[in-house]
């Protein structure tokens, strides 16, 4: 029911617990369809043409309360019987649009598409709270309701064998209250006085999210009616009638839709540092001083620290929920979300969804000082970013998760540390790079999970590696490249910025290249998420590698410890010309790569996928055919790059029903010279490559593309593949399938020997359960007396898909534990 608005008529508001059906007002708003039988809906749209009545917010008010009546239709053509058009939309529960140009009928279409599709439903990949599998798991979804575009969080309980059971509590209907589906039962609404929310004031010292703690910007920003605006949203819900003034957002849940921030599940800490940092370090210093001060005292000192979930939702805040009650603890509004006016439109009544905190938090241990000058310590915090809503990221101190009022969470390196921002200045070609020691860099574009956290060898520092995003509004990067202010200028950026202080310590740009394979125009556009990688495994960070939407593979040396003059960029591969796409940007590196082991080189492979399900563009079946790579690292200044398609193995990709395998009908390329070391052995030859690639070309799965970053199995060397599948290119029929692929991340073939060949995986419709896959089983090794390999959830996957990859994975070598639980206290 997408408005549940009362008062209008005269009725009776609805109390906690009260079924919506139950009020009339409710039921007969012409806005709402309750009916579940046949029937039928008009969308009227008068194009060019209006009627005597103007279609808008306060007419349909006086028109449901009786205070303006529809007009007496009159013979001939005249105004009054585009009234009528209105009437027999809102009779039969549409809706009327008066397009006036192109764009507003492109609108109209858009929200009567909208409106048949809306649904409820879990769109985040669900954070488990141990990786492996043990009774009393949970796994944490978030979701949205797009009617209303209400927010859900909710905890499942996870048995022994893998299943979910019904969900034991909803975050967000605990802070709306009413009638409860999980638990059954009603809730208390959260008094808004009582939740700890705070923001930042731009330079990234914490204060009340209140309006006489606002800034004057922030002030200007939420005007006019500001202060009954920040009521709103702390969730007084007295201004959602459409009688009061001002009339806000009508909300069904207090809890913003929750789209794509993925909740980060965090309990005591689990960054896997060995304390083996260099000598003379201060991690090395600290550690001498006290055992309490290494990381593994951290871990220890932390070790009963509540777990907690961390989700961004599209009501502009990033909360954090009790992980064992679903209780909020807090919420933090960036100030980037108030000041680029994203939180004002989230309160306008009428409006869609408008884009908040849309992306997933990077939850991460790190040892450093603050901007007070307070000294180093261990700390946990998270890095955010924000997707469409702000060119920007920010950082939290979590280390203590439940501060527990707003007063020890304002003032100066409390939870909030700093933010970082492109600042007023738009990016201009040719402009010079941003200044170092600046708190924005005007290159730095829309945040789609943009940035990972790194500890360099460069004055001992742990630092924020944030690429320079996306421009949404032209994703389509294939069709105009031009239009893109970044490729117009034939550049990306990777943004070092320093944790303890938030300031830009360099811009990195990659730089122009030459023209590459039989594509004319070189281009760089939409750097992706970075990954992080120690080459030397001494807890320092020395590559950063990062994709691009042209399709180029970008590897940033930052090993220099003296000087970050001195950090260098090298263009590895393409995914275009020379054997594969026709244009650049056809074959895009939307996700970052993951970094395995090459045995016969004693290097890192990357293994990263190309496509992208970014824009509207994007919703459709006919894209052009996408691949999974696998990329060989020759080091900085290597001759070999970039590399080129054509020098990939090419493995060959077959389907029987839904079962996939990696067939040895391969594509090898023609001449690579002898000192290139093999990929792998094929009927006795030694098959040379720079590395390889997988095609997505299955016939009968059109539009396939990667559909996150390759998940790395680093003890087997093995890497699952995710793959999106468009259901259509109808706009009335969204949503999309996914495949899994389970393969030897040195060459892209089969990690079994016998049985299932290649890398198996099936392809069904996506439930909202996780799915167990086994490690181990029957077939897997097994000494007398052991116990097989242990289990491991990918959330979102259906049961199909879990025999075929427990197969392909029943052989791999024996695997590492890395989560335990206590079963009993000496």
């Amino acid at each position: 029911l997408t408005d549940r608005t009362t008062g209008i008529t005269g009725s009776t508001p609805l109390n906690p617990g009260d079924n919506w059906l139950d009020n009339q007002e409710v039921y007969w708003n012409p806005v709402n369809d309750p009916a579940t039988w046949p029937h039928l809906v008009q969308f009227m749209i008068g194009f060019g043409v209006n009627g005597t009545i103007p279609s808008n917010a306060a007419n349909y008010r006086d028109l449901r309360d009786g205070t303006l009546k529809w007009p007496v239709i009159p013979g001939g053509d005249t105004p009054e019987k585009i009234d009528d058009m209105w009437h027999a939309a809102v009779n039969s529960r549409g809706e009327f649009f008066a397009a006036a140009n192109p764009d507003d009928l492109v609108k109209a279409m858009r929200k009567i598409i909208a409106s048949v599709v809306a649904q409820s439903t879990s769109s985040t990949p669900a954070a488990v709270s141990l990786p492996i599998l043990t009774g009393g798991n949970s796994v944490y979804q978030g979701g949205y309701d797009s009617s209303g575009w209400a927010g859900s969080l909710r905890r499942l309980a996870v048995d022994a064998t893998g299943q979910p059971g019904a969900a034991d509590w909803d975050a967000g209907c605990l802070l709306t209250g009413g009638a409860c589906a999980e638990p059954t039962g009603s809730s208390t609404a959260r008094d808004p006085n009582t939740r700890i929310l705070f923001t930042s004031d731009g330079a990234g010292d914490g204060k009340p999210f209140k309006w006489s703690s606002l800034t004057t910007a922030q002030q200007a920003a939420l005007a006019p009616n500001g202060t009954e605006r920040v009521s709103h949203l702390r969730g007084d819900r007295s201004y959602e009638s459409a009688t009061t003034t001002p009339a806000l957002r009508t909300r069904t849940s207090v809890l913003g839709a929750i789209v794509n921030g993925e909740p980060a599940y965090v309990s005591s800490p689990r960054g896997g540092y060995h304390d083996i940092f260099p000598a003379g370090s201060p991690e090395t210093a600290a550690a001498a001083l006290s055992e309490s001060n290494t990381y593994a005292g951290y871990q220890n000192a932390q070790r009963s620290r509540a777990p907690t979930v961390y989700a961004g939702a599209n009501d502009g805040m990033l909360h954090a929920f009790d992980g064992a009650s679903g209780k909020e603890l807090w919420a933090y509004v960036p100030n980037l979300a108030i000041t680029n006016g994203r939180l004002k439109s989230s309160t306008l009544r009428g409006d869609g969804l408008t884009p908040g905190v849309d992306s997933p938090a990077r939850e991460a241990d790190v040892f450093i000082g603050s901007k007070s000058g307070a000294g180093k310590k261990w700390r946990t915090i998270l890095l955010g970013s924000m997707r469409l809503g702000g060119r920007g990221v920010y950082a939290l101190d979590v280390t203590n998760p439940d501060p527990g009022s707003e007063s020890a969470v304002t003032g100066q390196d409390k939870v909030a540390l700093w933010e970082f921002t492109s600042g007023s200045t738009p990016s201009a070609a040719g402009d010079p790079a941003c200044a170092a020691g600046s708190t924005s860099c005007a290159s730095l574009g829309y945040t789609y999970d943009s940035a990972n956290v790194a500890r360099l060898r460069y004055q001992d520092k742990w630092v924020a590696v944030v690429s320079s995003g996306y421009f949404p509004d032209k994703t389509d990067a294939a069709a105009n490249p031009a239009d893109i202010t970044e490729a117009a200028a034939g550049r990306t950026s990777l943004l070092v910025i320093d944790l303890e202080t938030g300031k830009l310590i360099r811009e990195i740009r990659t730089t122009a290249a030459p023209q590459v394979g039989s594509v004319s125009g070189f281009r760089t556009f939409g750097l992706s998420t970075p990954m992080v990688y120690d080459s030397a495994s001494d807890e320092v960070d020395d590559v950063i590698y990062a994709g691009d939407l042209a399709g180029n593979l970008w590897r940033f040396d930052l090993s220099d410890g003296n000087d970050p003059n001195n950090w260098k960029v090298d263009l590895m591969f393409t995914t275009y010309g020379n054997g594969g796409a026709a244009n650049v940007g056809e074959q895009p590196i939307a996700y970052n790569p993951s970094a395995l082991r090459d045995p016969n080189t004693r290097r890192p492979i990357l293994v990263v996928g190309s496509g992208k399900y970014l824009g509207e563009s994007d919703r459709t079946i006919t894209v052009p055919q996408q691949s999974w790579y696998g990329i060989r690292d020759y080091g900085t200044d290597s001759a070999a790059y970039p590399i080129k398609v054509n020098q990939l193995v090419t493995q060959k990709l077959s389907q029987t029903g839904d079962d996939r395998s990696v067939t040895s009908s391969y594509t090898a390329p023609s001449g690579i010279p002898t000192t290139v070391p093999p990929i792998h052995m094929q009927d006795g030859t030694a098959v040379r490559a720079q590395g390889w690639r997988i095609r997505l070309d299955v016939t009968s799965e059109k539009g396939e593309r990667a559909q996150r970053r390759a998940v790395p199995l680093v003890s087997a060397n093995t890497a699952l593949l995710y793959g999106l599948i468009p259901k259509s290119d109808d706009p009335c029929d969204p949503g999309a399938r996914y495949s899994v692929m389970a393969v030897n991340a040195a060459n892209g073939g089969p990690i079994i020997s016998s049985g299932l060949v290649g890398g198996v995986a099936k392809i069904s419709s996506p439930p909202a359960d996780p799915t167990v896959v086994r490690g181990g089983g029957t077939s897997g090794p097994s000494a007398p007396g052991s116990h097989p390999p242990p289990s491991i959830i990918i959330p979102g996957l259906s049961d199909k898909l879990s025999d075929a990859v427990n197969e392909a994975l029943s052989v791999v070598p024996p695997w590492h534990r890395g989560a335990w639980r206590d079963l009993l206290e000496w």
